[in-house]
């Protein structure tokens, strides 16, 4: 299946925005998971930017140089603020050590 979703995909995701939807019409968006993994919302937005980091890294990774070096700079950067802001949130609200070392996956 391509990465591109078709535009009735797209149309479908819009009139029917649950997760379940996209799990059942999307499923190469979560590769690796099963369905009950990313049964929820906050499980998809993360196996979606995984996926999306992942494709950046290899773009950024990539020998040719061209516009997909600058893009997947671009994501990697916003994933790493994402996980700084993640972080910073923990810090703030005095989260116990242990959850803070599962957040950065020691």
């Amino acid at each position: 299946m391509s990465w591109r979703p078709s535009e009735a995909a797209i149309r479908g995701l819009y009139s029917d925005p649950t997760p379940e939807h996209v799990l059942e019409h999307m499923p190469w968006l979560v590769a690796g998971e099963t369905v009950h993994e990313a049964a929820d919302l906050a499980a998809l937005e993360d196996a979606a930017w995984r996926r999306c980091i992942r494709l950046a890294n290899r773009q950024y990774y990539a020998p040719t140089p061209g516009p997909a070096v600058l893009i997947g700079y671009y994501y990697l950067k916003r994933q790493e603020m994402r996980s700084l802001l993640g972080l910073s949130q923990l810090l703030r609200y005095n989260t116990p050590e242990p959850e803070i070392l599962e957040f950065l996956g020691l």
